[in-house]
């Protein structure tokens, strides 16, 4: 399996990650609706589902009612993951609502989280959406979090300090 996040490494001085995800708008998404009279496909009721990884589902964004192809969000998915937890990946989904039938998928995307925080463009693509086009715009903060495990000589540990109540 392909780490895609180095610093997933056991590393024992770091605990796991706090994430923020905020997915901040799609630009040149396809159309999937069909306009009334010319039958062409002109527009999209567009959400996004994410995925930690591809099993462990985050939440979905609302939909953009507006039919457009440029949607903005600016919704935001935070999370956390454990050290050992081999999963540095966001598996996005994007939909096309449909009132009467089934949801339309427009593309998914597979995205590494990054070390650092980073505002980018990323492409969807089209392995699962036949006709996928255009990216979404994505913003990740990651902290990380210490462990409160501290090594003393003779390689005792004290496992946690919790404060008297009396403090």
């Amino acid at each position: 399996m392909t780490k895609f996040l180095p610093f997933l490494k056991n590393n024992n001085n770091i605990q796991g990650y706090d994430i923020q995800m905020t997915l901040l708008r799609g630009r040149d998404l396809v159309a999937k609706d069909r306009h009334l009279i010319t039958r062409q496909r002109t527009t999209s009721d567009p959400y996004v589902e994410v995925f930690l990884g591809i099993d462990q589902r985050l939440g979905k964004t609302r939909t953009i009612s507006k039919n457009c192809i440029n949607p903005e969000w600016n919704e935001k998915f935070t999370f956390h993951i454990e050290n050992n937890k081999k999963t540095g990946v966001i598996f996005l989904k994007i939909y096309d609502e449909d009132v009467l039938t089934d949801a339309d998928l427009m593309g998914t995307l597979i995205v590494p989280i990054p070390q650092q925080i980073i505002t980018k463009w990323y492409p969807v693509e089209t392995v699962f959406g036949q006709n996928a086009t255009g990216e979404l715009e994505i913003q990740f903060e990651v902290t990380p979090i210490k462990s409160t495990n501290v090594r003393f000589s003779g390689q005792r540990m004290l496992e946690s300090i919790t404060p008297s109540p009396d403090t």
